[in-house]
């Protein structure tokens, strides 16, 4: 199972006509998704709580981290994925603030056990409006 994560906190929107308004990751983590064959699952941090990583070294001994929001449920589907797609959108040369969020969680899990999906690669995408 692959699985995609969306950081954007812009969900996929279209004219009447059907050009993509926003959305842009969205649309891409699900294109890629779509184009690998396998069985994938699209998660979109959009709505999530996910807070940034305290630095606490709590998660040291078993890999969980102590800060109670949605992370659990998304680093047990990270575990349980055999890949990862990961995409966030870019504001002012860097990643928005939820992606840096969700990925500075990734922390808590290279402690003990990995997932079997790390390490990882990533790509960058970017463009200009009306381009």
């Amino acid at each position: 199972m692959i699985r995609g994560i969306s950081a954007s906190g812009r969900r996929a929107t279209r004219n009447e006509k059907g050009k993509l308004l926003c959305g842009a990751t969205e649309e891409l983590i699900k294109y890629v998704l779509e184009k690998t064959g396998e069985p994938h699952e699209f998660i979109s941090l959009s709505e999530k709580n996910i807070q940034p990583c305290r630095g606490c070294v709590c998660c040291a001994g078993d890999n969980r981290c102590v800060i109670e929001d949605d992370w659990a449920e998304i680093r047990d589907k990270m575990y349980e994925a055999d890949a990862v797609v990961f995409g966030a959108p870019n504001y002012y040369g860097s990643i928005n603030s939820l992606g840096h969020a969700f990925l500075e969680r990734t922390f808590s899990l290279r402690h003990t056990e990995r997932p079997k999906w790390w390490p990882t690669a990533s790509a960058r995408l970017s463009g200009r409006k009306n381009s």
